[in-house]
């Protein structure tokens, strides 16, 4: 068995809790919440990940994380951003993790809290031929 990718989950409310734990199942899950408003921590646990998923619930939030976050992301990681967003944003969202050299997808998800418990979430994914690979 090889070494498992590091995963960050960034959001750790109704949704992103049991995110993680399902995560946690497969991967090293590193845990971020938003509530915690000291960035360098922030910017530590995106140097850390593989992989960034988020689970926040405004745009603003994704936002603040990104500013916080996305400088220390390693060139070649993948950014999943699962808060509902317009698509002018989620396309602001991949213009920017391109300038970062980083992948990213948009993944609106569906379900709900029951879902998320469950591990059966439906996302909706968009995002470069690339970030797919």
């Amino acid at each position: 068995m090889g070494i498992k990718p590091v995963v960050a989950m960034i959001g750790l409310g109704r949704m992103g809790l049991p995110m993680s734990k399902n995560l946690a199942k497969k991967f090293q899950v590193l845990t971020f919440d938003k509530t915690q408003k000291n960035q360098m921590k922030i910017a530590e646990t995106f140097a850390k990940s593989d992989v960034v998923v988020i689970a926040l619930p405004r745009a603003s939030d994704v936002e603040s994380v990104l500013e916080g976050g996305l400088n220390a992301l390693k060139p070649g990681s993948l950014l999943i951003d699962t808060t509902t967003v317009s698509t002018d944003f989620a396309q602001r969202v991949g213009e920017l993790a391109l300038k970062h050299k980083v992948l990213a997808v948009d993944a609106p998800m569906s379900g709900g809290q029951p879902r998320a418990i469950s591990g059966k979430l439906t996302f909706m994914v968009g995002g470069s031929s690339r970030a797919f690979e």
